[in-house]
């Protein structure tokens, strides 16, 4: 696992100020206390041992004989590190005053298929407006809309002014490529406008243990329709795979409307829930401890495939283009 911090997903713990909050729990800071803690929690409560076929006793007779009680904590973290990044999971994440562990590979392993520098010189421009957090423009009869973080909250009234400014337009171009995700209400808040009836677009299911694959009745997830402007004009959805959580979410949501196309790469995934404990030594943790499929059982966390996959093109970048903005635009003055 990467150690790293990624500030586009969505924020999980609040670090700790000083180091004395930690030796004052010193007599409970036990290596083995605190590895049996981590891997019990995860064991009652983690959302993905069957879905993912992993063995999680076998990882603990892997992991277990490396703890011992005169080791350092960076030693234990460190363990702790090796342990967690068997679950490949973006959500799953432990934090120290010292460090921060996160799995990268969901994406590492795949193209970029961005550049917003390229975005920013040649299509957005000098005359785009930036409303609220969509930074837009109109592409010759097409409007163009790049929104890079659900952690940037919106109102109705920017929504409402983008789809009265592009009622024209033959459609819409929404960019959501490294996108890491953010508030879950957002989603809502935006898909709202692109639907004039109530529709299903997930179900949450929560772990409820202990077996693995014990779970609770569906919770349905509904996208009821705005008060405001509604857009029901072709849309096409461009997704890479730094389109996390949140962000896999309303990809998610959006597919399940007839006149909107998702383009690009399968999306990063991220389709559980997070919930956060903290163990004896003070270190916090969190973990996704549900699961949430497609109206039709697709798991999402793995990812959502796109209506059509595409990569950008090395030419085009060489040619100052976006393959995917280009294709999009044929698409929607029907040459695709």
């Amino acid at each position: 696992m990467k150690k790293t911090f990624l500030l586009l997903i969505v924020p999980v713990f609040i670090l700790f100020s000083c180091e004395k909050s930690l030796f004052e729990k010193e007599p409970a800071n036990n290596p083995v206390k605190n590895f049996d803690q981590l891997w019990s929690t995860l064991d009652k409560k983690y959302a993905f041992f069957t879905y993912k076929s992993i063995d999680w006793d076998s990882i603990r007779q892997v992991y277990r004989p490396q703890v011992s009680q005169g080791m350092s904590r960076t030693q234990l973290f460190d363990v702790f590190d090796d342990m967690l990044g068997t679950l490949k999971d973006g959500h799953v994440n432990l934090v120290a005053t010292f460090d921060v562990t996160r799995y990268w590979e969901y994406y590492l392993n795949y193209p970029t298929n961005f550049d917003y520098d390229l975005i920013q010189r040649h299509y957005l421009g000098d005359e785009y407006e930036i409303t609220g957090p969509f930074e837009n423009t109109w592409l010759h009869n097409t409007g163009y809309i790049y929104y890079g973080s659900f952690g940037k909250s919106f109102s109705d009234s920017h929504v409402n002014y983008l789809l009265n400014k592009y009622q024209d337009a033959t459609g819409l171009i929404i960019d959501v490529r490294n996108n890491g995700g953010g508030y879950t209400k957002l989603i809502k808040d935006l898909a709202s406008h692109f639907t004039s009836e109530e529709y299903m677009y997930a179900k949450d299911y929560f772990q409820n243990g202990p077996a693995h694959d014990a779970f609770t009745e569906p919770d349905k997830k509904y996208i009821e329709p705005a008060d405001g402007a509604k857009w029901h004009k072709p849309v096409v959805l461009l997704t890479n795979r730094q389109c996390y959580s949140a962000t896999n979410t309303f990809v998610l949501a959006m597919k399940q409307l007839d006149h909107v196309t998702v383009l690009g790469d399968k999306t990063g995934g991220g389709g559980g829930i997070p919930i956060s404990a903290e163990l004896p030594n003070g270190w916090t943790y969190r973990f996704s401890a549900s699961k949430k499929l497609s109206p039709v059982g697709f798991n999402i966390e793995n990812g959502i495939p796109p209506d059509k996959y595409l990569d950008m093109d090395e030419d085009d970048l060489l040619n100052e283009k976006d393959t995917i903005i280009e294709y999009a635009l044929d698409m929607l003055n029907q040459k695709k």
